[in-house]
Formats: C-alpha cells, structure tokens, sequence
C-alpha cells in the first residue's frame, strides 16, 4: 500500500512539472488555457496510472508469437507499477524492522493523515456555514444577471455561492459605494465566474486539497489556480468592452468597502495577487490566440498521458496464441484439422517470500483518537485562587480589588478584573469567568459577527453563565517559557497600535488553554437573526465636514478640554446637564456605527452611508428608553433639574446635527453559549 501511494505520488508530481513547464511556454496565451492545464494536473492526483492500466488490460486479444516490449515501453510501464526494491533487500528490510520496531508506523501515520483530513474539512465547513448564514438571510435583487442575485447583510465580498445551483451574493449597499460603470464590470467578472463552472473546479481542487494536503504541491496548485481564473475573467471583462481604469478601480473599491471570501469554491473579485492583477487589467495587452503548433503540442501531451498507460495495461493483457500445427500432420493425408488450443501462458517468475514476511502480523493496538486542531500553547505554571482581600490594586494603582471579595457594586453583575501581562506572565487580579471568556475568545480571539462588545456588555454577549460564576473572582498568576510569548508585551506610553504578538498570545490561546483545562471551560457560537439599524445618509443631506490637518492632536492626551483640541482616533463621553455627550476625535463613519452600538444603542449599528474621511465632532442627545449608558455611574448619570435644556433623542439629534439617520433592519447575529464550566481546583 505504502509503495503504491508513494508511487503515484512521484507520477503526480512528475505530471505537475510537466504542466507547470507548459505554463511557462503559454506565458502569452490566454489565462483559460493555462488554468486547463494546471486543472488537469490537479485532477491527476484523483487518477492514478494504475487505473488507467488496469483498463487497458481488460481488452485480451490475440497472437501468434510473444509480444515483443521495445525498451521505452518497458520503462515507461514502470511508472505505472508501485516501487518496489530487490527480494534480498526487501527480506532483509522487513526483518530489520519486526525485530527492531515495534512502533505501528502504518497506522500512527494514517492517524497522522486522519488528523490532518478532518482539521481541513473541518476549517472549511466551518467557513462555509459561515456563508451559508449570510445566505439563509439574503433577500432577491431583480438584476440581470444569469443566476439569481441577492442581497446579504455584513461586509462579504461580491461572489458566487453554490456548485450546482449557484447565487450570486452582493453585499447590502454596494450599490451606493459603487458607481454604475464600476458596478457592471463587477457584474461581467461574476458572470465569468458562473459560465466558467469555477465553482465546481475549485471544490474539486479542494477536496485534493484535503486528500493530499501533506504534499507541498497541491497548495502552491491551488494558488495557481485562483491566479490564472482570476487572470482569465479579467481577460473576459476585457474583452467585452468594459474600460481598463473603470474595473480597475471597482475591484479597488471592493477591497477597501469588503472582506475577501473566506472559500476558494465562493468565487469573488478580489482573489490572487492584487496588484499584478491591476497592473495587467491597466496595461490590457492583448492575449495570444493559440497557433496550430501549440494546439498539437497540447493534444499530443494529453494524448500520450491517457493513451500510455492504457497501451501499457493492453500489453500486458491475457493474450490467447493459436497452437502451431505439427509439420507431420500439415504433410498427412488426413483432411481433419486439428483445433486450435489456448497456450499456456507461463507464471511470471517472483521471488519467495522471505521468512520473515511469511510470519503472521500480530495485532497492533487501535492507537487513540487525535483531536482535529492543534493543541492550545499551555501555560508552564498556573497558581488559581479565589480572590481574596489585599490581592492588590486595579488599573489606577489604587485601593484594594480584592474588597469585598473582588465585586464591585457599581459594576454590572459578574463583570470585573484586572489583567496585565508582562513577557511570559499573565497576571489576573480578581477575574470573573465572565470577562476572561470575553478577554480570551473574543477580544483576543474571533470577533462576533454583527454583535457589539463594548465596556461592560459582556453578559449580553455571552449567554449560560451559571450563578456562582457571576459571583466567583479569581487571581491569577501563570508563567510560560514560550519564546514569542517572552517577547515585548506592552506598547510604549501613547504609542498607538494594535496588542503585540507576546500580548494576543497570553491573553488569547494561553488563557483559552487555562480556562479550558482548569475550568473546564465548553463553549460554542450561536448565530441568530436580530435587529438592528443601518446608518444611512438623512433626506437633508450629509451635514459634517472633514477634518482637516491640526484639528486633533495625534500625541494628545485622551480628552476634549474645553476650547482645546481632542486627541486623535479617540473617542469620549461626558455628560452636559440633563443631556450625554460623544466626543469624537478623527473618526471615520464606520468607527462612529460601532461607537454608536457599543457606548449607546442595544444593537448593532452598519454603516451604509459609503462616506469616507475623518471628522471632529461633538455629538449632545437627551437619553430615553432607546438609548443605554455602558459606563461608569459618572460617566451617565444626568442631572434632570439643571438649567440647560434638554436635547434631542440619539435619532433626531443625528439627523439635526450629523445629517445622519438610524433606519431599523434584520440581520445574522452572534453570540458565545456556555454549555459548562466548573470551579477550578487551587494551587
């Protein structure tokens, strides 16, 4: 079996090369043709020789003397048979390893194999459900256009969704961020995409993929395969008219508004590599027709890969041979003929088993299952204990979080913690399950789609958390002799920037291994439809103006003094009298839909404006039953009897001082379900 998988291994790398030489020599030609090619070379890992040989052998035929096998036949029906080694060497190989090792290496690496299967499947079922949702809420678009059109909430790319019945899906408001013309074209390359079938090429490509997704080569083949469809539907848009600069920029305009498929079988706009791509749709050379002389070298090639091994099988055939007459009764005067009579065909000569092959096998134990995915980094020490009273200070460098056994009352029921990291040590003073489960899989993990986390919304967000863990605080101290987790853990005073790589490791994987394994921690994503509001431009038009240089001050401290200028890329909140307030310094549209559905509303914001640039601007609204305070108490409270008059609702208030409108929707949400967790043993 080995010998066999290895080689066709060898002859689906060989044919690999030779299609990727063909390439090279159709640099000029038309992209379709280059995709067919390296397709096919995709496909031969599906196909072994030996197939095809053993097609051929069973067409028997007949003879009248032994077949003759020129020398280039005879090496060429080698590739078609497993590799094999001499009997000596063999027998003594097979001894070597029965007295030697007792380790099962056939069965630890189809584990091993079995392992990586089920991860890639896995991811991909994953990804795909995750398109299937944004699929399950889509509402139809009369556009013209082959297949059906719909429209879906969230940030996906354009593409088409399905093998055999394919949709395809356009993200709500594309329509207002891409002009007419851009728009056609992203039509023409979608529509490319359905006539080519790409969708179905691409899964089967996929399904090598997790087959033989040890083999380097099967990845860099699928890469080329995304190129050069990609290469060919540009070539197409091209070809139909459309001007080079205008579908230009309407792929760039899609890679600035939306988010790249997460599957290769969902084709898109924005696949290989961009820039190329861009500078050979702007250059729009003309692609090469294929001359007669191409044309036969590809038959020819494809010919003699299907034709060889079948003449290799029908060589090899059972052959019936007619027995030669005996001279002496050719010269007799007797007129019956003697019948003709199948010839025995000798046995092919094969070495004797060596002795010990012929030894029985002795069961080899089922060896145990493997999960799918990989470990989670662990922490080298972990001390858990509950918290108690001197534990230390919070954030401030103040008072005491170990008070009152960790709760504070002025903060939402089981919320609370401090969490600092240093390179190689995480430090939790006073955690709740609930915020190390928001900190670990969300903040430092995957973001929920379409569901805002803001400061103090973590039990909105996560669901199932039982009583005693609302009430529980922990203090954590764990250490690790991880190298990146050994690296810089904190950003210098004021410098901006995203967690570094030593932070996103300690509080995401390592923190998700150590609830998981001393909490026992089980969780999973739930994806639900709920409202929530688009943010579009009111009937009375866009009313903000952009910022211009030195309106903020990018090393300011983060705050809006009065008759001063606010920080850069800060975002505040203060209230004025019966009225709150939202301090914004440089923020784009999108990041005001966000800060609106984390510090205000109880849903989710989009942005759908399609209005780029930053401003500074103040917002003043009077709180009621739409809008929320996710704050401390003096951040929110309002004094109802002062002298200034109150302001508009969040709704009016946008519209009267941004030009801006809240417009309520229905789309996919997510949130994280606690299906177990426990107290965690002291150390």
């Amino acid at each position: 079996m080995i010998s066999g998988l290895l080689s066709h291994l060898l002859q689906s790398t060989v044919f690999a090369g030779v299609a990727w030489l063909l390439t090279l020599g159709l640099r000029k030609n038309r992209a379709r043709v280059r995709y067919g090619v390296l397709f096919a070379a995709s496909m031969k890992f599906l196909i072994p020789f030996a197939v095809l040989v053993s097609l051929g052998s069973l067409a028997p035929r007949h003879a009248t003397a032994p077949p003759a096998v020129t020398g280039w036949m005879d090496a060429m029906e080698r590739i078609g048979e497993p590799l094999t080694v001499p009997a000596v060497a063999a027998g003594a190989a097979v001894h070597a390893a029965v007295a030697t090792s007792p380790m099962p290496w056939g069965t630890i690496a189809l584990a091993a194999w079995a392992c990586g299967f089920t991860a890639i499947v896995a991811c991909w079922l994953v990804r795909w459900r995750r398109v299937r949702v944004l699929r399950r809420w889509a509402s139809t678009l009369a556009l013209e256009f082959p297949v059906p059109v719909m429209s879906v909430p969230g940030l996906l790319e354009p593409g088409v969704f399905g093998v055999f019945r394919p949709v395809l899906l356009l993200p709500e408001g594309i329509v207002e961020r891409l002009n007419p013309a851009e728009l056609d074209t992203i039509l023409a390359h979608e529509g490319c995409h359905v006539r080519r079938r790409d969708n179905l090429t691409a899964t089967i490509h996929m399904a090598v993929q997790a087959i033989f997704w040890f083999h380097p080569l099967v990845w860099w083949l699928g890469a080329r395969l995304v190129e050069e469809r990609e290469r060919a539907c540009d070539e197409e848009v091209l070809a139909l008219g459309n001007t080079p600069r205008i579908y230009a920029a309407g792929i760039l305009n899609v890679c600035r508004h939306y988010v790249e498929s997460p599957l290769v079988c969902v084709s898109g706009v924005t696949g290989s590599n961009l820039k190329r791509r861009i500078e050979a749709i702007l250059a729009n050379r003309a692609a090469l027709r294929l001359n007669y002389a191409r044309k036969m070298a590809l038959a020819v090639t494809a010919l003699t890969a299907l034709a060889l091994p079948i003449a290799i099988g029908v060589v090899h055939a059972p052959i019936i041979r007619a027995q030669p007459i005996p001279a002496q009764v050719a010269s007799s005067q007797h007129s019956e003929v003697q019948p003709a009579k199948a010839a025995p065909v000798p046995p092919e000569q094969t070495p004797s088993p060596a002795p010990a092959a012929q030894e029985q096998a002795k069961p080899v134990p089922a060896a145990a299952p493997t999960p799918a995915s990989a470990p989670k980094p662990k922490f080298d020490v972990a001390s858990i204990k509950p918290c108690q009273p001197g534990d230390g200070p919070g954030r401030s460098g103040k008072g005491d979080m170990g008070a009152n056994r960790g709760v504070d009352p002025s903060m939402p029921e089981g919320i609370g913690g401090y969490f600092r990291v240093s390179p190689g040590r995480l430090d939790v003073t006073c955690g709740s399950v609930l915020t190390m489960v928001s900190v670990a899989y969300i903040a430092h993990g995957s973001p929920l789609l379409n569901n805002p986390v803001g400061p103090m919304r973590d039990s909105e967000v996560i669901l199932g958390v039982p009583k005693w863990a609302l009430a529980a605080r922990y203090t954590i101290h764990a250490e690790t002799g991880d190298p990146v987790a050994n690296g810089p853990a904190q950003r210098a005073p004021r410098e901006r920037g995203g967690p570094l790589p030593a932070a996103s490791l300690l509080y995401g994987p390592m923190l998700q291994g150590l609830l998981e394994d001393r909490f026992q921690l089980k969780i999973r994503r739930v994806v639900e439809e709920a409202p929530m509001y688009a943010l579009t431009v009111a009937k009375g038009g866009f009313k903000l103006k952009p910022m211009k240089e030195g309106d903020c001050l990018p090393d300011g401290p983060p705050e809006w003094p009065a008759g001063g200028k606010p920080a850069c890329n800060w975002t505040g909140w203060d209230t004025n009298g019966p009225n709150r307030r939202l301090l914004f310094g440089s923020i784009t549209l999108d990041r005001l839909a966000q800060d609106l559905a984390e510090l205000v509303l109880d849903r989710n914001v989009i942005d759908r404006t399609g209005i780029t640039g930053s401003f500074v601007v103040r917002l003043e609204y009077a709180p009621d039953e739409n809008t929320r305070c996710f704050g401390m108490a003096q951040w929110c409270d309002v004094d109802p009897n002062s002298s200034i008059p109150p302001a508009a609702t969040i709704f009016a208030a946008l519209e009267q001082q941004f030009g801006l409108k809240l417009e309520p929707i229905k789309g996919p949400k997510e949130h994280i379900v606690i299906d177990s967790v426990e107290r965690p043993s002291e150390n």
